[in-house]
């Protein structure tokens, strides 16, 4: 317990100093800026742009699901595992503007705009362009950029399961887009958890699963996420076992839980989510 209390004072630190100063000081993926990009580029796209990017991804994880034909076999997984698809996306905004673009998503309803509107919807632009509106963001050059051109590349697909107290991990070659740039955010989604029988509701999955990674920057830091991404379900993958075993959080990852704290009584009056 006094371990993680120091873990999380040193995590907060380097927040800060992000937050503060502005140097790249958090951990690759575990920069809610940056995975609130992904969520918006990954939500703004058509369902069928999405599955041009990540087909792979929706088939290997609706195989698990319904029995249909996978991407990759993988025999050696029993049905008692606990499965989940891991892959790298990248977006094309500079850190300035991420940054921007995170506090009036994370303030504006945004992220429920894409999570709950189906894209390609009126109303979903028109929810980007209000929140962006006043904010000393190029509504027009975002709004170019708000779909397919916004996201830059995927790594591959990569399988992984735990299995008898062991982890394993099989790379699928030949999977993904191409990404030359850093990463910004992995999706690391179980297989037994979403229900994905279309583009509309696997587009849908992801930008909650990337809320709950959002929220995940927060708590393992240890103060109160944004209220847009006060939300349950599995975020990161190491995360889930802190909220079973550490006796240190809430079961946040858990959507049926219910939660007493969000960590507001921890959160400096004067400091900017």
């Amino acid at each position: 317990m006094e371990n993680e209390h120091v873990n999380q004072a040193r995590r907060f630190a380097r927040f800060y100093v992000y937050r503060t100063r502005g140097y790249d000081t958090l951990e690759p993926r575990r920069n809610p800026d940056r995975i609130a990009a992904v969520a918006l580029a990954l939500g703004s796209l058509s369902p069928e742009t999405l599955l041009e990017y990540l087909g792979e991804y929706y088939q290997q994880l609706t195989a698990y699901q319904r029995g249909s034909e996978p991407v990759a076999e993988t025999p050696e997984i029993a049905a008692s595992a606990l499965v989940w698809l891991t892959q790298d996306v990248a977006v094309t905004l500079d850190a300035d503007t991420t940054a921007q673009l995170t506090a009036v998503l994370t303030t504006h309803g945004v992220l429920d705009a894409l999570e709950e509107t189906s894209a390609g919807d009126d109303r979903l632009e028109t929810e980007i362009r209000r929140a962006l509106e006043g904010h000393g963001l190029d509504t027009e050059t975002l709004a170019e950029e708000i779909g397919e051109t916004l996201l830059a590349g995927t790594g591959p697909l990569v399988v992984n399961w735990r299995q008898n107290g062991q982890t394993t991990s099989r790379t699928l070659e030949g999977t993904g887009t191409s990404l030359t740039e850093h990463a910004d955010a992995r999706l690391q989604v179980f297989t037994d958890l979403y229900e994905c029988t279309d583009g509309a509701s696997f587009q849908q999955a992801l930008v909650h699963h990337l809320r709950c990674q959002i929220r995940d920057c927060y708590i393992r830091i240890g103060i109160a996420p944004p209220p847009a991404v006060r939300v349950q379900g599995p975020g990161f993958y190491e995360n889930v076992s802190w909220y079973e075993h550490l006796g240190f959080y809430e079961p946040y990852n858990d959507p049926r839980a219910s939660i007493t704290t969000w960590l507001e009584e921890y959160t400096p009056d004067d400091f900017s989510l």
